[in-house]
């Protein structure tokens, strides 16, 4: 008589603890915890709040894989694996009020923003929407969602919740919502982690609008589009970038920023312009960037343009020079479809340049200065 199987081997169990020093005797700590194909994730500081997230994953192997690379990636970063910290469990989640059910019932649809009514934004929390909105009977239905810029949000615990509390369709999101006349302008909030959403199952376009983003260990198997639009873009973001696993992207749209607010240079760009990084990517955009013109000589030389159709230099501080570093380079550029260069610093004469290379040009709303547009 064959004895029953062992929980181990129907259904794998795996839990690390890992801690990393701040400053001012802060500690910030990372768990993780494999049951089977799902993976359930605790990160926070010591002493204070901490956040879940979930990760449902195709087979326990998928799972292992995961647990494994997204600890090596911690560890890369200074993260010590400790063997006494003991995963912490989520607190139990309080019924929506009768207010939050009603907007919800409201607004539910294809199509939502976060929060249904500015007026009533201070009855309930961003992530306590996020949560009654996944928990309706019609929670398939949503397809996009946006999270409005709202001063004081605490979007890290909305992201969470977005984590745990998944939308089985949700496949288009925008954290930092914001919507102005002006043809740049960058919300003033802070979105924090985003390590969270990468555990959406159907995320397909991901727009993150605003400051402090984190976008942790990357692996979205789905995602397509991603832009990421700030004022100042942080050397931390291109580092997870290098290390992602988005073997779907086709759009990558980063907002650089001026170069008090920004600490990535050129050079730091090399790692994500590498050949075979993102294999399906056809469109690239560096906007908002003071530093455009070094940029075009980055692009020219990078084994990533021959793949891409489409150039976004839109927003930033191209001048004459970097229309010269293009021209210069002419064949590397002749296959792509459009060069977006509008609100740029160039003169008819830079323009004109351009018009020489073969793609179409978008060149219109030239600005005069010397910086980037969100930043004048």
């Amino acid at each position: 008589m064959r004895s029953a199987p062992s929980r181990q081997a129907t259904n794998p169990f795996t839990k690390k603890s890992m801690t990393i020093p701040g400053k001012a005797d802060r500690t910030f700590f990372w768990e993780v915890e494999q049951v089977g194909a799902c993976v359930r994730f605790c990160r926070g500081e010591v002493g204070r709040r901490a956040f879940f997230w979930t990760r449902h994953c195709q087979d326990s192997g998928t799972a292992a894989r995961l647990v494994a690379e997204a600890t090596a990636w911690r560890a890369a970063r200074g993260f010590i694996e400790t063997a006494s910290h003991s995963m912490q469990r989520p607190p139990e989640e309080a019924a929506a009020s009768r207010t939050l059910a009603e907007d919800v019932d409201d607004h539910m649809g294809s199509r939502v923003r976060l929060p249904f009514d500015l007026t009533r934004s201070d009855s309930y929390s961003m992530a306590e929407a996020v949560r009654a909105l996944a928990r309706h009977a019609d929670a398939r239905l949503v397809e996009e969602l946006r999270l409005g810029a709202v001063p004081g949000t605490d979007y890290s615990e909305a992201i969470a919740a977005l984590g745990t509390w998944q939308l089985p369709g949700l496949s288009s999101l925008v954290v930092g919502d914001y919507e102005a006349p002006q043809v740049a302008t960058i919300p003033s909030v802070a979105i924090g982690d985003c390590e969270p959403l990468w555990s959406l199952p159907a995320l397909r376009s991901l727009v993150l609008q605003g400051s402090g983003i984190e976008l942790g260990y990357v692996d979205a198997p789905k995602l397509e589009e991603l832009e990421v639009r700030t004022r100042g873009l942080k050397r931390q973001i291109v580092d997870s970038l290098a290390s992602a696993k988005l073997p779907a992207l086709r759009a990558l749209k980063l907002w650089v920023g001026g170069e008090r607010e920004t600490d990535v240079e050129v050079g730091d760009l090399d790692a994500l312009f590498r050949s075979g990084l993102f294999p399906r990517l056809t469109h690239l955009g560096m906007q908002n960037a003071d530093l455009a013109d070094a940029f075009c000589k980055a692009i020219v030389d990078s084994p990533l343009l021959p793949k891409l159709r489409t150039l976004d230099l839109s927003l930033g501080a191209l001048t004459d020079a970097g229309a010269k570093e293009l021209l210069a380079h002419r064949e590397r550029v002749a296959h792509l479809e459009l060069i977006d260069v509008r609100y740029c610093l160039l003169s008819p004469v830079g323009l004109s340049l351009l018009a020489e290379l073969g793609p179409s040009i978008r060149g219109d709303g030239q600005r005069k200065g010397r910086f980037a547009a969100v930043l004048e």
